[in-house]
C-alpha cells in the first residue's frame, strides 16, 4: 500500500505545478488582458459591434436626449468621446475602415479635442469634431481593370514597331 500512495502523491505533485500554471494563464487571458483594451466606440454609445448607422444614430439620440433633460450631468471627455464614436460611425467610409480593419483615420482630432476642450463645459465644444471634407464616400471596390484599360496607358510610353 505505501507504494501505491507513494505513486499517487508523485501523480499530484507532478501535475501541480502545470494545472496551476495552466489556470494562471486562463485567468490572464480571459479576465486581465480583456480589460487592459480600451472600449470600442460602439461600447461608448451602448450598442453592439456591427450595429447599423440607424443604430447608431437612435443610440446617440438617446444619450443626446439625457444630457439635454439634465437627467445626467456629462463630462466633456465622455461628450468628446461619444460625439467621436457617433461621427466616426454615421460615415460610411469611416465605419467600413473600423468595422473591418479597426482604422481610425482621425484618432488625433480626439486626443486634441481632449487637451483643448479639458474643463470647458460641452456646450462650447465645436461640430463636428471629424472632418467630413476628408471623407471618400465611394465605394471603390468594384473598380477592375481590364486588359484594355492597362494596354492604353503604356501606348504612348511603348513603341511596338
Amino acid at each position: 500500500m505505501a507504494k501505491g500512495s507513494s505513486a499517487v502523491v508523485s501523480t499530484i505533485k507532478a501535475y501541480t505545478v502545470p494545472l496551476v500554471l495552466f489556470f494562471g494563464a486562463l485567468f490572464y487571458q480571459v479576465v486581465l488582458i480583456p480589460k487592459s483594451f480600451p472600449p470600442s466606440h460602439y461600447d461608448v454609445l451602448h450598442i453592439k459591434k456591427y450595429s447599423s448607422i440607424e443604430e447608431v444614430n437612435e443610440a446617440y439620440e438617446k444619450l443626446s436626449s439625457k444630457w439635454n433633460s439634465d437627467a445626467e450631468v456629462l463630462v466633456t471627455h465622455d461628450f468628446i468621446k461619444v460625439r467621436y464614436a457617433y461621427e466616426l460611425l454615421t460615415n460610411p467610409s469611416w465605419k467600413k475602415n473600423y468595422d473591418i480593419f479597426g482604422i481610425e483615420e482621425q484618432i488625433d482630432v480626439l486626443e486634441k479635442a481632449k487637451e483643448q476642450f479639458v474643463g470647458r463645459k460641452f456646450s462650447s465644444l465645436e461640430i463636428p469634431l471629424l472632418d467630413s471634407v476628408l471623407a471618400d464616400t465611394g465605394d471603390h471596390g468594384l473598380n477592375v481593370i481590364t486588359s484594355e484599360d492597362f494596354q492604353s496607358r503604356f501606348e504612348d510610353t511603348f513603341c511596338l514597331t
